[in-house]
């Protein structure tokens, strides 16, 4: 190859490299449009509250601390143990989510995650109130964390036949936590994005599920210690409740329907109602041939 031949080349490759970064920018240009429009930011905040909600229902902070908060509560068994039952169940949660979600619907996991764990909060805050399990105390040197110690007004003996209500709770609420609510955003995530916004706004609200996990670990001790334990559990309690109320209204479901119905649904076109059906094979071919030509179409 001589030099002339070199030198176009070369002036080719830059040509096709300036029209693939125009084609680039005017892509991202028109999918940051996109992102304003109704199809994508009602679901966007949608699945942001559910972030919001998979770590304001109490799990998220429950199991930060947890070995210091079964010292305080005085459970039978060994904090370490405990926590590592909170674990295992956990997994168990996800496990049967996935395997049941199909069956039973987004809805119905959501709802019974939402209302059981509330149920175990409000009794775990009944608990340490009964019992004047007062608060957790940070304690920190040189904005370094130190360690914790645990203040306890003892004014009334934590029986040892009681002491099994707070580990069994607990790992309850660990257990309904992530067969639904934990795990919810994830799944809504692949599924109530338009393809042009998917990447971003997935994106997005991973990010946002990331940042109210630090925001509840952060403030957890702050609210142990202004409002006490009992009530800081009681909060969590009535964020699940509140959750459970707000999306009996505006959490659709999204199993059974195909993502051209899910759009639409987000977009004003159609509603989905709240019943769900399980597809045969042959459905689900027939939906993807028929999203894959509606896309087409859109996109010529």
């Amino acid at each position: 190859m001589n030099k002339t031949e070199l030198i176009i080349n070369k002036k080719n490759s830059t040509e096709n490299l300036n029209e693939n970064d125009q084609i680039g920018k005017l892509t991202l240009w028109k999918t940051l449009k996109l992102l304003k429009h109704r199809s994508c930011m009602r679901p966007y905040i949608l699945v942001t509250y559910i972030c919001f909600l998979s770590h304001f229902n109490g799990m998220s902070a429950v199991q930060t601390y947890a070995v210091n908060i079964f010292n305080v509560l005085q459970v039978p068994i060994d904090g370490h143990f405990a926590t590592a039952l909170i674990g295992i169940v956990e997994m168990l949660g996800c496990i049967i989510c996935v395997s049941m979600v199909r069956y039973a619907g987004k809805r119905l996991l959501a709802f019974i995650s939402l209302n059981g764990t509330a149920i175990c909060f409000v009794v775990l805050g009944i608990y340490t109130h009964s019992f004047h399990i007062d608060s957790l105390i940070k304690t920190v040197k040189n904005d370094t964390l130190i360690n914790y110690t645990t203040s306890l007004e003892t004014n009334v003996s934590n029986p040892v036949v009681y002491s099994w209500i707070p580990l069994v709770f607990i790992i309850a609420a660990a257990f309904l936590s992530h067969m639904g609510i934990r795990v919810l955003p994830w799944i809504l995530i692949g599924e109530v994005f338009s393809n042009e916004t998917r990447a971003i706004a997935s994106g997005m609200s991973g990010a946002n599920f990331y940042i109210f996990g630090f925001l509840c670990n952060k403030i957890f001790l702050s609210m142990v210690s202004q409002l006490t334990l009992p009530i800081t559990f009681w909060c969590f309690g009535g964020f699940s409740i509140t959750g459970f109320i707000v999306l009996y209204f505006v959490l659709p479901e999204t199993e059974g329907k195909s993502l051209i119905e899910i759009s639409n649904h987000f977009s004003g076109k159609t509603k989905l109602g709240n019943e769900m059906f399980l597809k045969r094979k042959h459905d689900i071919s027939i939906d993807e041939a028929s999203e894959t030509l509606y896309h087409r179409c859109n996109t010529e």
